[in-house]
């Protein structure tokens, strides 16, 4: 999640995906950018038109930006947060309906103050010193993780790398961390109960007082979960200002290589191998596969070069423009085996459109106006949806509803004569 609106109302996107005869069950990304490269996974069918990617199952996805940075509070673009998606994993991830799916957490459920003394594991110093009747149904979740998973260095993961995920970005760390602030302004702290159960305690921090809230999207914060053991020595200003990202060690399918860094340096490509503790670790605890061996992220700086790059099949996947969209349904060169798909964005992440608040913010620091649901709101009002759909998107966008609009079995969207507005709709 980042500060900002959904410009394209998390309507349909446009973009390109070939098919071959080798079958390749992949997990989806949390992104609507490559069908067949994603983080929530599913039986799909992927092609790779050359016979030595097919025989060696790599994977070329082609992005019109490149990467930033391997740390996940640095990048800002699709391309750095689908590589994160790559190398982390979420506490929960939601699915093609947008439903939230079991993870790192297997499962989680909402309670209150007397509830989490009642039920053990929180005493009253969880609770902040506070009456329990201060902590209202929802100002408390708890989150049973899932057993079995190892991080790419074949470490277990436990309830020490959540909690620590979440007091690195909490508290005191809170203005040094911004990636994630729209969660983490509400997340007071975690609670380590067990190894495999902990507890987060939602606050206000906006408010003086700090009252506990009660948070009603407990089951889909999207936010990756970092490993202790490979970060716990370094400082949080050096891991959230100058820490590459490398090694990425994580709990995803893929890893990168040792050149990881020069690749992200030279902006050409990305290449990332399977990683082998995933497939024992997460995906065996959920029956989960990946076949491909290798992928390749590459970058254009030219849709024109990577258009036909996607007609001579030197790449498997990738996100066009609606124009160029349009341009290649009825073109003469278009391959018969090149699959062009109309997708509805992502419930994890959409196309962002940012607003600069931080040259004149105090201390020059991040101005805190951007967290306002007041301005989300104004943005929303003063944002032309449908201009966007007919200008940018060419007709092939719907204006969205509501914070988020809801996706249907059948691949299309709820939406009423009159869009609602909501924080952060557009």
């Amino acid at each position: 999640m980042t500060d900002g609106q959904n410009v394209d109302g998390r309507g349909r996107v446009a973009f390109a995906e070939r098919n071959t005869k080798e079958k390749l069950r992949v997990r989806k990304i949390g992104l609507a950018v490559f069908v067949t490269a994603l983080f929530m996974v599913t039986s799909m069918t992927a092609i790779a038109l050359n016979t030595k990617a097919a025989e060696e199952k790599i994977f070329v996805v082609a992005m019109g930006e490149g990467v930033q940075s391997a740390n996940p509070w640095i990048g800002i673009y699709d391309s750095d947060y689908i590589l994160y998606s790559y190398f982390y994993d979420y506490l929960m991830y939601p699915n093609q309906d947008g439903n939230a799916t079991p993870n790192l957490a297997k499962s989680w459920w909402h309670m209150n103050g007397s509830v989490a003394l009642a039920t053990g594991g929180s005493t009253t110093a969880d609770l902040k010193g506070r009456n329990a009747s201060a902590w209202p149904t929802g100002s408390i979740w708890e989150y049973n993780l899932t057993e079995g998973v190892t991080w790419s260095d074949g470490a277990p993961f436990n309830a020490d790398d959540v909690k620590y995920t979440i007091d690195l970005q909490t508290g005191v760390n809170y203005a040094t961390f911004w990636a994630y602030q729209p969660y983490t302004r509400w997340i007071d702290h975690c609670q380590k109960v067990n190894d495999y159960k902990v507890r987060y305690f939602f606050t206000d921090r906006s408010n003086s007082t700090n009252p506990a809230a009660p948070i009603a999207w407990g089951n889909c914060i999207s936010l990756p979960i970092m490993p202790k053991h490979s970060l716990q020595e370094k400082s949080p200003v050096e891991i959230a200002q100058n820490w590459t990202g490398v090694p990425a060690i994580g709990t995803g399918p893929f890893k990168g290589t040792d050149i990881l860094q020069d690749e992200i340096i030279a902006k050409e490509k990305l290449t990332l191998v399977k990683n082998p503790e995933w497939e024992t670790g997460l995906g065996r605890v959920y029956n989960r596969t990946c076949e491909i061996e290798k992928l390749i992220m590459k970058f254009y700086s030219e849709e024109q070069v990577l258009i036909l790059d996607l007609k001579t099949k030197k790449i498997d996947a990738t996100e066009i423009t609606a124009i160029n969209y349009l341009s290649l349904q009825n073109a003469s060169d278009k391959p018969p085996e090149l699959k062009l798909v109309q997708q509805f964005s992502s419930t994890v992440y959409s196309k962002i459109s940012h607003f600069n608040f931080a040259t004149t913010a105090p201390g020059g620091g991040l101005n805190p106006a951007r967290l306002d649901p007041a301005l989300h709101r104004a943005c929303a009002v003063a944002t032309n949806r449908q201009s966007i759909a007919d200008d940018i998107f060419k007709g092939i966008a719907v204006p969205g509803v509501g914070l988020v609009s809801p996706v249907l079995r059948n691949g299309t969207m709820m939406h009423g004569p009159t869009p609602r507005i909501s924080r952060g709709s557009t």
